[in-house]
């Protein structure tokens, strides 16, 4: 006969292993969220070399020119998050209920704030590292290169 505390402890161990294995993902996943940022970010800066360019020309200011980044960067923030929220959460919500269903009934969802608002941190850091960036390399060049940058 199996003591209440030895199922305690066998619910436990498969509890740590599924939140384990669910969080090894979890961490791939945003990895790989975050390098498609990144990629997303500099092809389209470097596509539009020559549109910013030629923007510049006409009369396009650096302050213009940052603030224009900084709004499309946090509109690939903003994509990125409500994607991140719905998909992350409907199918950490799935996740559980296979847990519960399959392995331990007292396993249970519970929203993770923190995880969420670390995330949502770091993707504001990248975006505004990536801004840098790109309004760093278009300081390096002169307007007429910019404008002569072939896509």
């Amino acid at each position: 006969m199996i003591t209440i505390k030895e199922s305690i402890t066998y619910y436990s161990g498969l509890q740590q292993l599924s939140f384990g294995v669910l969080l090894i993902v979890a961490v791939i996943v945003v990895c790989f969220s975050l390098i498609n940022l990144v990629n997303t970010t500099i092809t389209n800066f470097l596509s539009r070399r020559q549109e910013i360019g030629m923007l510049q020309a006409i009369g396009l200011s650096k302050k213009q020119l940052i603030k224009m980044l900084c709004y499309e960067g946090l509109m690939y923030s903003v994509f990125a998050t409500l994607v991140t929220l719905v998909l992350g959460t409907g199918l950490g919500f799935l996740s559980v209920q296979v847990v519960v269903k399959t392995m331990n009934p007292y396993f249970y969802y519970s929203f993770p704030w923190l995880i969420v608002l670390i995330y949502l941190a770091i993707l504001l850091i990248v975006q505004f590292t990536l801004i840098s960036y790109t309004t760093g390399n278009l300081k390096k060049q002169s307007l007429v290169e910019q404008i002569r940058t072939m896509e």
